[in-house]
């Protein structure tokens, strides 16, 4: 669909006057860039937090080893990233339900750092088994 930019006819894609190639999403009006912009907690947010921490830690992200976890998981996608100083897991629910994953295996969390949910429920409990909540993303430290 066209991008949702605001929350003006069209979504702001085009102007009101005129019909964009395809339908404009229903939702444009609640869900639109200009609206995640303002948002804390919003997807576009989620992601200038990984991004900005994806930069710091270059030298583990951009540069690092990469292991799977779990890769016969079908509901949850898993994997660390490590360099000579540091390692963090990442954890992702592609689903629509609430998942107990436990394919940690070896991997100690120290704590959770980044979660497009927030990170404080994960930090009050660093068992092997990790509850997550539907599309819930959360990044830990090793």
């Amino acid at each position: 669909t066209p991008m949702q930019w605001d929350s003006s006819p069209n979504g702001g894609f085009c102007k009101a006057d005129v019909k964009p190639w395809m339908r404009v999403n229903d939702d444009y009006t609640a869900i639109n860039a200009a609206t995640q912009l303002k948002d804390p907690e919003s997807v576009l947010s989620y992601w200038k937090r990984c991004l900005e921490f994806r930069q710091k830690h270059k030298d583990t992200f951009i540069y690092g080893g990469f292991e799977v976890l779990d890769p016969e998981d079908k509901d949850v996608v898993a994997f660390v990233r490590f360099s000579e100083h540091e390692s963090y897991i990442t954890v992702t629910n592609f689903t629509g339900k609430h998942v107990n994953w436990s394919g940690l295996g070896d991997v100690k969390v120290k704590e959770w750092v980044i979660g497009n949910y927030g990170v404080d429920d994960h930090n009050k409990d660093l068992s092997s088994t990790v509850y997550l909540k539907p599309w819930e993303g959360i990044i830990g430290k090793c």
